[in-house]
């Protein structure tokens, strides 16, 4: 990261591509009439970067910061999740029946109960590629969503 600080402030073209690229910039967008405005920022912000990624930083003919995004852009994240769930179902019921035939009441009580427990354990894995995650729409869109609360 530090290598890519000392990149971008550089030099003043190095600036005009970041802020290209900043959240600020993207902020402004304003979406074309009668698009869905989530899905035309979400596009809007990965045309951005796919640009950028192709080849926008090669224009800024600085080797440091070609190296930081040919370098990082390419690396592989993992996540591994564990889930382990445990559910705990008590069920009963009573029903009294009552006769008044014959000497006198009679009770038939009847009932039944049921418990139950069951556990799931779930390990699963994921990998992304660090430049991808600047271009996929569907993140883009959720984490703008979550941006505006």
């Amino acid at each position: 990261m530090d290598l890519l600080g000392a990149a971008i402030t550089r030099d003043k073209k190095n600036l005009d591509v970041a802020e290209a690229l900043s959240r600020e910039h993207f902020a402004k967008f304003i979406p074309p009439a009668g698009q869905d405005p989530d899905e035309a920022k979400a596009d809007y912000e990965a045309r951005a970067f796919e640009e950028f990624l192709k080849s926008g930083y090669k224009k800024l003919k600085d080797p440091e910061l070609a190296f930081v995004v040919e370098t990082y852009s390419k690396i592989y994240i993992g996540y591994r999740f564990q889930f382990n769930i445990t559910q705990t179902d008590d069920l009963g019921a009573n029903i009294n029946i009552l006769s008044v035939l014959g000497n006198g009441k009679v009770n038939y009580p009847i009932g039944g109960s049921f418990e139950g427990k069951r556990a799931s354990t779930n390990d699963t894995a994921q990998k992304d590629v660090l430049g991808e995650l600047f271009t996929d729409r569907a993140r883009i869109r959720v984490c703008n969503a979550i941006r505006k609360g």
